[in-house]
């Protein structure tokens, strides 16, 4: 078991006991079966997944129209905001559930591998896949991982400018996209 099926499953269980709190037996029974949280739920990470999301979806239209703080006494807000922290930090990728910094982190080990190889090896072929370890690492990186990948490319310089700086180049071309998304995204 994944580290994430076994939080959904617990984080799961969580919103079933909060259930109980803010729900008749009836209301209960139809949310557990809408949002597939019965005993015969799926362990299938991107079906975990949807019905966390779901979970955020519903406790903000139970939340939409009541007074400021009217469930953050009873913790209702604090679980919302726990479990879309939770959903932040993957990424889903075809019908895989994938933890956006260790992505990040396969990345940098891949270009690291590319970096390293000696100069007369470094082909377009390479820096096409050097071009789709940016876009990794940019988008999914931490500011660290950004910083030292930067570096690292930074370093590399002397060795094939032309090269390297076309790698640079694009890096900070995905770095600046991120953050134009990102300031899009936090502007709603």
């Amino acid at each position: 078991m994944t580290d994430f099926t076994q939080t959904m499953r617990e984080i799961f269980g969580e919103y079933r006991t909060l259930l109980k709190r803010y729900h008749t037996r009836e209301e209960r029974a139809e949310k557990i079966l809408t949002l597939r949280l019965n005993s015969r739920m799926s362990s299938n990470e991107l079906s975990m997944y949807e019905t966390a999301d779901a979970i955020v979806a519903d406790i903000d239209e139970k939340i939409k129209g009541m007074p400021r703080g009217y469930y953050s006494y009873s913790g209702l807000e604090n679980f919302r905001e726990y479990l879309a922290n939770i959903l932040g930090q993957y990424t889903v990728e075809g019908s895989r559930v994938l933890h956006r910094t260790q992505k990040a982190s396969c990345s940098m080990i891949k270009a690291f591998q590319y970096i390293a190889m000696p100069s007369e090896k470094l082909s377009d072929q390479i820096l096409m896949r050097l071009f789709s370890c940016n876009h990794d690492i940019a988008n999914f990186g931490t500011a660290d991982q950004c910083k030292q990948y930067e570096e690292t490319l930074r370093k590399h310089m002397s060795r094939s400018e032309p090269f390297f700086r076309k790698v640079l180049d694009n890096f900070l071309g995905d770095i600046y996209s991120r953050r134009q998304h990102d300031r899009a995204v936090n502007a709603d």
